[in-house]
């Protein structure tokens, strides 16, 4: 049997990151093409970001960039069938940017949102008595399985769908679940020669983890993406719902992604989110690499 290997960049910005909501559920799917038959891919995905929130009435809190790296294997199964396995660990740590971005706040006149009354480059991750973090410290999320399906193509217009399951690794309080989740996702892709565009909308069920029992939660989350790439210029915008329900904890995540192709190997993204920025991170940057 003639087996196709092809190793690809899968760098494209999928999920939000931020570790409580993704702590439930995560997005690692960042190709929607569907593989040929016997074709085989791998790809990884990583990404470092600046996160801060702190909401006082409720004791919470998130200070701490995340770094986190997501291996992506992909093969055809059949010709309009392509199954994925994904790992994914993350890793907070006080990281060196809080300074950069207090700079910048101050200088365009943005809310600081309590930045100042804290000290630089530390972790301060913690949530009422359900966990607290004060040191670098990391962990693997739960491995997803996926099948990836054409249901309609048509010169250039496509539409997909995707089936995803979460089995849960290791559980550790705010950054993985020791449960299971099931997401169900529908794909629209258009594609010419120098315009590629792609609109997805996911929606995952979860169930509570032990370390965060007796919270009101969502038992689901949302996940709507447009991403359009026109020759070697990037863009997309993710809107995500919050597993959450009260306070600013329950509020959606928005975000914006801003990319230019170095070359055809090569791509650099910036992802800027929008307020309230309660459920993701202040700023995130990623790199593309296609070997």
């Amino acid at each position: 049997m003639f087996i196709l290997i092809t190793l690809q960049g899968m760098l494209i910005s999928k999920d939000i990151e931020f570790p409580l909501v993704q702590s439930f559920t995560y997005f690692p799917y960042s190709e929607n093409n569907v593989l040929e038959k016997n074709e085989f891919g791998m790809g990884f995905d990583i990404y470092h970001s600046n996160i801060f929130t702190f909401n006082k009435d409720d004791n919470i809190m998130s200070d701490f960039e995340l770094t986190s790296f997501t291996l992506g294997l992909r093969y055809g199964v059949f010709a309009n069938i392509t199954a994925e396995l994904f790992f994914r660990y993350g890793a907070i740590s006080g990281g060196a940017m809080d300074g950069f971005i207090e700079n910048f706040h101050s200088f365009f006149g943005l809310p600081e949102a309590y930045r100042p009354d804290y000290p630089r480059d530390i972790v301060n991750y913690f949530n009422n008595d359900y966990f607290a973090y004060e040191k670098n410290t990391g962990t693997m999320s739960p491995v997803v399985i996926s099948l990836l399906a054409r249901i309609y193509s048509d010169n250039n217009f496509s539409i997909k769908t995707r089936l995803g399951l979460g089995i849960p690794l290791k559980s550790k309080p705010g950054l993985s679940s020791d449960k299971l989740f099931l997401t169900a996702g529908l794909i629209c892709s258009y594609q010419s020669d120098n315009l590629k565009i792609d609109f997805s909308n996911y929606i995952s069920w979860f169930k509570e983890p032990e370390w965060f029992a007796n919270v009101e939660l969502n038992d689901k989350i949302y996940f709507s993406e447009i991403r359009i790439s026109y020759k070697r210029f990037l863009t997309g915008f993710i809107i995500k719902t919050s597993p959450l329900i009260e306070s600013e904890s329950g509020r959606n995540a928005y975000q914006i992604q801003l990319g230019y192709k170095i070359n055809d190997n090569i791509e650099l993204l910036f992802l800027e989110d929008f307020a309230p920025f309660d459920t993701s991170p202040d700023v995130s940057f990623n790199l593309r690499i296609k070997l």
